[in-house]
C-alpha cells in the first residue's frame, strides 16, 4: 500500500561557502582573520562599484575621519556583515539587492590595503632618523624571521606535495644566501601554497587549513618577503623611504567608507522583506550614512481663549 501522506518540504539551511576560514563568534574578528575568511577580490565587481564614486567624494570622506577610526569601525562592520549574510539561506541572500558576500570581501581587501598604507605612513617619520646600524639590525631580524617562517611553511607544504613535484617546490624556494634570494624564495613558496589551495577540493582545503597551511600563511610569506626586501634596501641605500602622502591615505579612507555604505544600505533596505536580518552597527561611520530626518512641523497655534 502506497503512503499518501503529504511530505513536508525540506527547509534549506543557511549555506556558508566551505572554503572560507571560520570567524570567531564570541568577539570581533581581527582584520587578519577577516582577510583569511575573504575570497579573492572580484575585480569586475570592484570596477562596477567604483562607478558610483569619484576622487572628490573619497577625499571628502577621508579628510573627515582618521584612518585608525575607519579601520576599527569598518572591521567590526565587515564581521557583522559576513555574519548577517552567512546566516541566510541562498534564497534569502538572493533577496538582498546591491550587495553580496563578494562585496564584503572587497570591503575587507580595501581595509587591508588601507592598513598597509597606514603602516608605511606611520613608519616614515621614524625611519627618516634611523641610523645605519639600526637599519642593519632591522635587516638581520627580517632575514631571521623570514627564514624561520619560510622553513616552517616549506616543511609543512613539502609533506603534502607529491614526490614527483617536490623538485619544483625546492627550486621555487631556493636558498637564503642573501636578502634578494630569500625574498624570491618566500614569494615562490607563497605561490606554491596558493596553487596547492587552488587545485584542492573542499575537503583537501579544510585539511590544509588544519595543518596551518592557510592562504593567510601565503599572505604572511608575501608580507615577510616585502619586509626582507624593504629593510635590505635601506641598508644598501637603494631607497631612502617608501613615501605615502596624506592624499593617498584619504583616498583609501574614502574607498573603505564607500564600500561600507554599499553593504550597509543593501542590508538596511532588505530588512523590509527579511525580518530576521540583523544589520550590523556602523560605529563611528554612522554619521556618513544616517538618513536625514525631516524637520518637525511647527505646532498648530492654540485657539484663542474665549
Amino acid at each position: 500500500m502506497t503512503d499518501s501522506t503529504p511530505k513536508k518540504k525540506a527547509v534549506t539551511p543557511p549555506s556558508t561557502p566551505t572554503a572560507r576560514a571560520a570567524l570567531p563568534q564570541s568577539r570581533t574578528a581581527t582584520l587578519d582573520e577577516l582577510t583569511a575568511h575573504a575570497a579573492p577580490a572580484d575585480e569586475a565587481l570592484s570596477k562596477l562599484l567604483a562607478l558610483g564614486l569619484d576622487d572628490d567624494q573619497r577625499l571628502a570622506w577621508g579628510r573627515a575621519i582618521d584612518s585608525d577610526v575607519v579601520l576599527t569601525a569598518a572591521t567590526a562592520f565587515a564581521h557583522g556583515a559576513y555574519s548577517a549574510l552567512e546566516s541566510l539561506t541562498e534564497a534569502q541572500r538572493d533577496e538582498v539587492v546591491g550587495a553580496n558576500l563578494a562585496t564584503v570581501d572587497l570591503l575587507v581587501h580595501a581595509c587591508a590595503a588601507l592598513q598597509a598604507r597606514k603602516s608605511v605612513w606611520d613608519r616614515q617619520s621614524a625611519e627618516g632618523d634611523v641610523s645605519r646600524s639600526e637599519r642593519r639590525t632591522a635587516a638581520r631580524k627580517a632575514m631571521r624571521d623570514g627564514i624561520a617562517l619560510r622553513d616552517r611553511v616549506y616543511t609543512g607544504l613539502r609533506n603534502v606535495t607529491p614526490t614527483n613535484e617536490r623538485d619544483t617546490l625546492d627550486a621555487a624556494v631556493g636558498t637564503a644566501v642573501d636578502a634578494a634570494a630569500l625574498s624570491r624564495g618566500m614569494l615562490g613558496l607563497a605561490t606554491a601554497l596558493r596553487k596547492r589551495h587552488a587545485h584542492a577540493d573542499a575537503a583537501e582545503r579544510k585539511a590544509l587549513d588544519s595543518l596551518q597551511l592557510t592562504l593567510a600563511r601565503a599572505e604572511a610569506l608575501e608580507a615577510g618577503a616585502a619586509e626582507v626586501k624593504r629593510t635590505d634596501d635601506f641598508v644598501t641605500g637603494a631607497v631612502t623611504a617608501t613615501r605615502v602622502t596624506q592624499r593617498e591615505l584619504d583616498l583609501d579612507d574614502g574607498t573603505v567608507v564607500h564600500l561600507v555604505g554599499v553593504v550597509y544600505r543593501a542590508l538596511r533596505d532588505s530588512t523590509a522583506t527579511l525580518a530576521t536580518l540583523v544589520v550590523p552597527p556602523l560605529g563611528e561611520l554612522s554619521r556618513f550614512f544616517d538618513r536625514a530626518r525631516p524637520a518637525p512641523k511647527p505646532a498648530a497655534p492654540s485657539p484663542p481663549v474665549a
